[in-house]
C-alpha cells in the first residue's frame, strides 16, 4: 500500500525554514494552511492553520507502510489549540476490515476529545469524547484507495452517516 495524495492545487516555499523536520512549505486554501515536512521524499503534515486555530502534531504522523486484515495502528496525535492555549486533541488510528477476497477497507478512525491540559501521549484518554468520525478506504488488488463511507457521531447526538 502506498500513501498517495493527489492535490489539485500549487504548493509553494516558506523561507526562512521554521520547521522542526527538514523542510517546510506551505499551500493556502479555503483560509487555511497547512505546512509539512519532506521526509524520504514523502510529504509528511504536521501543522495546519486557519483563521480561529492551529493544528499540530505532536510527532509525525505515522501511517502504516504495509497491513493486513485485523491490523490496527496509531497513526498520531494532534493539538487543537486557539492561540497559545490548548483547546482539544485528536487522536488518529486505523483498522484493517476485511471485505473481499481481493480487497480490504482501511478505516481511519479520528476521535476529538474535549481537554486542555493533555501533554503526554494519554492523558486525553481520561477527557471527554466531543465527536468520532471514520473514513472507510476501500483498498483493491492495485493497492488503490478510494473513500466509500463516512460516519460522525457527536456527543450531543447528531450523526451523519454517508456512502460515496
Amino acid at each position: 500500500m502506498y500513501n498517495t495524495v493527489t492535490v489539485n492545487f500549487a504548493y509553494g516555499n516558506l523561507a526562512p525554514c521554521l520547521s522542526p523536520y527538514e523542510n517546510m512549505s506551505s499551500v493556502d486554501k479555503s483560509d487555511t494552511t497547512t505546512w509539512y515536512a519532506v521526509v524520504e521524499n514523502q510529504y509528511k503534515n504536521y501543522y495546519a492553520s486557519n483563521a480561529n486555530y492551529v493544528y499540530a502534531w505532536r510527532a509525525k504522523a505515522a501511517f502504516p507502510s504495509s497491513v493486513k486484515v485485523g491490523s490496527t495502528g496509531l497513526i498520531g496525535i494532534i493539538d487543537k489549540k486557539y492561540g497559545n492555549a490548548k483547546v482539544g486533541v485528536e487522536e488518529w488510528s486505523y483498522t484493517i476490515e476485511k471485505d473481499t477476497a481481493f480487497s480490504a477497507i482501511f478505516n481511519l478512525v479520528v476521535k476529538t476529545y474535549d481537554t486542555k491540559t493533555s501533554i503526554t501521549s494519554s492523558d486525553y484518554l481520561t477527557a471527554p469524547v466531543l465527536k468520532t468520525e471514520q473514513f472507510r478506504y476501500l483498498i483493491n488488488e492495485k493497492t488503490q484507495m478510494a473513500l466509500v463511507k463516512y460516519d460522525r457521531i457527536d456527543a450531543n447526538g447528531f450523526s451523519i452517516h454517508g456512502n460515496i
